[in-house]
């Protein structure tokens, strides 16, 4: 396979290989570092302290010859040299490349390269790319408009909302679209209220896609619309509709915080108690699970109980859920059982959970995106073997 000479160079800058041949001269230039001063930090020399003129000349011919390759190489290898500028460790390196990053986003010809520079710019949340993420927006390649969407999303342009809304209304939503999906979402990351009576009257219609729908339930709660708080009641008390709407619609109730919300929620896990077949009360875990939660937020603690039995469960995915969501609350109560399944659970996927739960409760770790959202996936049974 063809490797780009740059890259090599680019990549290997700061680990340079050293042949057999000059084992002796770097066992002697190890012998010549400086040793470490009295408060145990190492000294540096005056020539240390110096950038060498010559080696910071032959970087920036680096830097210029890989901004060149963004912009006049063949498109794969434009492409990859995106990436190249992601793996830069220097972030005033990385910044060199911004403008250049920008004009590819919105004027280059090949799709692919135009989303390549959009998300990178949205991975390393470049608040200066506000017009960029904007204006690719308007990019007719879908792709192109989801790494905008994230971008907005991760700098928290506000002010993005309004041309949001405005091409939502022009989606079908028939079909579980990724970028009308990342529309809603990116809306209710920036908390914004203005798309709430439209969605539900998109939510009411016969063809809308369930995945769509489950989507709207999420925004009501992230974005924490409290005067949709009797229509998700409504539907989470409603048997007819599927189990995981239902537990969406309870994971939202527990972030808009009502405390009207509390007996509806304790309503639905005492139906799910009197079932009678053990069967289905496991089809109805996703949705007492996440019933418990939006009780724990709600500051109810007599349901903690409950989360320490899920979290103690024979099956490993009911387990990892509570896990999860007792380290994304930090719930102190739990450390010494979290302390225990770190060390001796059998699952290993929940013995990782418990650890980087305790992690996260430690202050060490922080939590990544919203682990306690409902998830479909949720209804798969966790095949892995114990250790």
């Amino acid at each position: 396979m063809f490797l780009h000479p740059l890259s090599s160079s680019l990549l290997s800058e700061q680990k340079p290989a050293t042949k057999p041949d000059d084992a002796p001269a770097k066992e002697e230039s190890q012998k010549e570092k400086p040793g470490k001063d009295n408060s145990g930090k190492e000294s540096t020399t005056e020539s240390e302290k110096k950038e060498d003129p010559d080696k910071a000349a032959k970087r920036q011919e680096e830097l210029d010859l890989l901004k060149q390759q963004m912009l006049f190489a063949p498109s794969t290898e434009r492409r990859q040299a995106i990436h190249h500028v992601e793996r830069l460790e220097k972030e005033s390196e990385q910044q060199f490349f911004l403008d250049t990053l920008r004009k590819l986003a919105l004027n280059d010809m090949d799709p692919l390269v135009r989303e390549a520079a959009v998300r990178l710019l949205a991975d390393i949340k470049d608040k200066g790319s506000g017009d960029t993420f904007l204006k690719a927006l308007e990019d007719d390649t879908r792709p192109v408009m989801r790494e905008a969407l994230r971008g907005i999303a991760r700098i928290e342009l506000k002010s993005a909302e309004a041309r949001i809304f405005e091409l939502l209304k022009k989606e079908e939503f028939k079909e579980n679209d990724n970028v009308t999906v990342g529309m809603i979402r990116t809306l209710a990351e920036l908390e914004s209220k203005i798309a709430a009576d439209f969605l539900s009257e998109v939510y009411a219609k016969d063809d809308t896609n369930l995945e769509i729908q489950r989507s709207i339930l999420l925004y009501y709660g992230n974005a924490e619309i409290a005067t949709k708080k009797d229509w998700l009641t409504d539907i989470l008390k409603d048997k007819n509709e599927d189990i995981v709407s239902r537990s969406y619609a309870a994971n939202a109730l527990g972030k808009i915080k009502s405390p009207d919300s509390v007996e509806p929620l304790k309503g639905v896990l005492q139906e799910i108690r009197d079932l009678r077949s053990s069967r289905e009360r496991a089809r109805h875990n996703p949705l007492k699970q996440q019933a418990i939660l939006a009780l724990i937020r709600l500051d109810d603690k007599s349901i903690l109980p409950e989360l320490k039995a899920a979290a103690l469960d024979d099956d490993a995915t009911v387990r990892l859920r509570a896990v999860k969501q007792i380290g994304q609350l930090k719930i102190e109560e739990f450390r010494e059982m979290l302390e225990y399944k770190a060390k001796h659970e059998p699952s290993r996927s929940v013995k990782k959970a418990a650890q980087e739960a305790l992690d996260i409760m430690d202050g060490k770790k922080e939590a990544d995106g919203d682990e306690d959202s409902p998830d479909a996936s949720e209804e798969q049974k966790e095949t892995e073997k114990p250790e």
